[in-house]
């Protein structure tokens, strides 16, 4: 009895000390110190809607329709950005502008699930607890999640859905039983209610962000490959993963198909997505720069606005100097869907990025090298020079902690148990050095990363532990009965 109560006190404390850190990073300090209580005393950030979703969580809880008002106020229908986020945020506040800490208990919400859903997997993968607690808290420290959660964003959600989705797969698969290749005749009814709840997370991350549906059917081919040694049973896990994933996105392509003619699956930013990261402009930078990440995107975003009035060839050729940053993106979202019709604009976006990717392939394949570099970056760009410095430190360390790992994990036969997290590392590498790229889009991998981190000292530990027990053992004397 005594045991379990020191557990969960160390429990309570650890969630505490979790909360309190998320929480400290959505708080201005500077209204606590001008006494200033009018309002919560939140960042800035939260109330910024770089990429509207907070204008479409407020028209869904207001009026029933996921979509922005037209010249007359009326919400039309879109598909311009992934459906999850918002809908979670239209339960949440009705109000006019959208209350910022609506966007803080969400994101603080989901935030704290993440780190607890690391530590979990950490145990689940038998890393000491001490090291899977040491992987939780720098999940709670991630420069990238703690930025993504002072505003609404979707990163915080995808590393959330990712988490939870790799727990899920440790239970249908654990890791005991995939080392020693055993495969039960029946499993558990937990066991069968994770894999149901496998195939939904993974359909759920596809409208959360939809880079993840390159992921999810990898991981849904990989079934049919590992796990199991019974044939008929990765078969059988394949298709009803499939089915559960259909289950979640095939109602939001119906709905695109009724409401806006078309069957999108995942949304009708992809075209100007690719095009952000296949234009003359930025290949002229990278002609110039290198893979330097300060590219001014002025130009660009203007022609973009001024795209109805322009043919393809200019949205693909121009050459002129083209920043990328927050009102910049928020002004050609907002153009974006307000134009006379958003497929029509998609179409136009893919047509001119793929003009533009055919009469340079070389440039193109170089391109693609710069934008997995800044998928990786250590360091932010846009930050004073001490900030970039203290976060490349830390992605330093971490990223090359992970590398270890990877290299460990390797070499031993658990690699099933780190299949889900594996794909996602490759697919999003992939998809992100074709289209735009930056940072924050590795939100997802987080988890993965201090796992691996950490899963160096954990088994160092314990082998020295093994062998110091051995050696004890066999000392003259000294009965191993």
């Amino acid at each position: 009895m005594d045991n379990r109560l020191s557990t969960l006190g160390k429990i309570l404390a650890f969630a505490t000390l979790i909360i309190a850190i998320r929480s400290a990073t959505l708080i201005d300090w500077r209204s606590l110190k001008q006494l200033n209580f009018t309002e919560p005393p939140l960042v800035d950030t939260l109330s910024v809607d770089t990429d509207a979703y907070l204008r479409l969580a407020a028209n869904w809880s207001k009026t029933g329709t996921f979509g922005f008002e037209d010249s007359t106020g009326r919400v039309t229908p879109t598909a311009f950005r992934p459906m999850l986020y918002p809908w979670l945020l239209s339960w949440l506040a009705f109000d006019d502008p959208y209350p910022p800490l609506a966007v803080a208990a969400l994101n603080l919400g989901i935030g704290f699930a993440t780190v607890f859903l690391t530590w979990a997997i950490g145990i689940k993968l038998h890393l000491q607890a001490k090291w899977a607690t040491a992987a939780a808290l720098a999940v709670a420290l991630d420069p990238i999640l703690l930025r993504a959660g002072q505003s609404a964003m979707t990163e915080t959600l995808a590393a959330f859905l990712v988490a939870l989705a790799w727990y899920l797969w440790l239970v249908v698969w654990p890791p005991q039983d995939v080392v020693k290749g055993y495969c039960p005749s029946s499993r558990s009814a937990a066991q069968w209610f994770s894999l149901v709840g496998l195939g939904l997370v993974m359909g759920l991350a596809i409208l959360a962000r939809p880079t993840a549906a390159p992921w999810a059917g990898l991981c849904i081919a990989s079934c049919t490959l590992v796990g199991c040694v019974c044939w008929k049973r990765r078969i059988t896990d394949s298709l009803i993963l499939m089915i559960c994933v259909s289950v979640c996105v095939t109602p939001w392509v119906l709905r695109n198909w009724s409401q806006l003619g078309k069957p999108i699956w995942a949304t009708s930013h992809g075209g100007y997505t690719l095009l952000l990261a296949n234009n003359s402009s930025l290949y002229a930078h990278f002609r110039q720069h290198g893979p330097s990440r300060n590219w001014d995107a002025t130009s660009f975003h203007q022609l973009w606005e001024r795209r109805l009035a322009n043919p393809v060839e200019d949205l693909a050729l121009d050459d002129e100097p083209a920043s990328t940053d927050a009102a910049e993106r928020k002004q050609a979202a907002t153009s974006a869907h307000d134009s006379l019709n958003e497929l029509a604009d998609d179409r136009r976006a893919y047509e001119a990025a793929w003009q533009t990717i055919r009469s340079n392939p070389r440039m193109f394949l170089l391109s693609c090298c710069y934008r997995a570099g800044w998928f990786w970056a250590w360091w932010p760009n846009q930050s004073s020079w001490q900030t970039r410095m203290a976060i490349g430190l830390w992605y330093a360390v971490f990223c090359l902690m992970a590398c270890a790992g990877m290299a460990r994990l390797v070499r031993s036969r658990r690699i099933t148990s780190w299949v889900l997290p594996g794909i996602l590392l490759f697919s999003l590498t992939i998809v992100h050095a074709v289209y735009w790229s930056n940072m924050r889009m590795r939100a997802p991998l987080v988890s993965q990363i201090y796992l691996l981190a950490f899963l160096v000292p954990s088994e160092r530990r314990s082998y020295s532990s093994r062998l110091a027990s051995t050696e004890t053992g066999n000392l003259p004397g000294r009965s191993n009965g």
